[in-house]
């Protein structure tokens, strides 16, 4: 079970730009992998666990970090995958999907937007469902980045 978060913490992330959140989620998660990797004297199930609390933890930190403000170069750091050369859509790193704001509006690359509701994993959640399903590290919805040059 993931350990609630120390008040530095919470106090910290908020100090955080969107972009900087989502880089220490990267990091963290790397990092939490990286160890299940390595530490082979641990048991799988512990393993797995550990990967799935750091998890846990980065979500009470963040409350979901809102992406509609990040630029095409700011997607690119993060491993934001291109539709696309004819649109600016920019798919979404599969490493955020459980950081997803609730309220922020994910479009996918058929052009469908949906707004993420709280309950956003959940296939039987309805119009606020955002469908895991990736290729290549990416999940099928995306976002438009704040410096895009859309066509009208």
């Amino acid at each position: 079970m993931a350990r609630k978060p120390q008040q530095e913490e919470i106090d910290y992330f908020a100090t955080l730009t969107p972009f900087q959140q989502a880089k220490e989620v990267r990091r963290s998660m790397a990092i939490a992998a990286a160890d299940a990797v390595i530490y082979r004297s641990w048991p799988d199930d512990f393993r797995l666990s550990q990967i799935r609390d750091k998890n846990d933890l980065l979500r009470r930190l963040c409350r979901g970090i809102p992406l509609d403000g990040l630029t095409n170069a700011e997607c690119d750091e993060l491993g934001f995958g291109r539709w696309s050369e004819e649109t600016p859509l920019r798919l979404i790193p599969t490493w955020l999907y459980p950081h997803l704001r609730y309220g922020d509006t994910v479009t996918s690359f058929t052009g469908r937007a949906v707004v993420v509701s709280e309950d956003y994993t959940n296939p039987d959640s309805g119009e606020g469902y955002v469908d895991n399903d990736a290729r290549f590290g990416c999940l099928a919805f995306g976002i438009i980045p704040a410096d895009a040059q859309v066509q009208a």
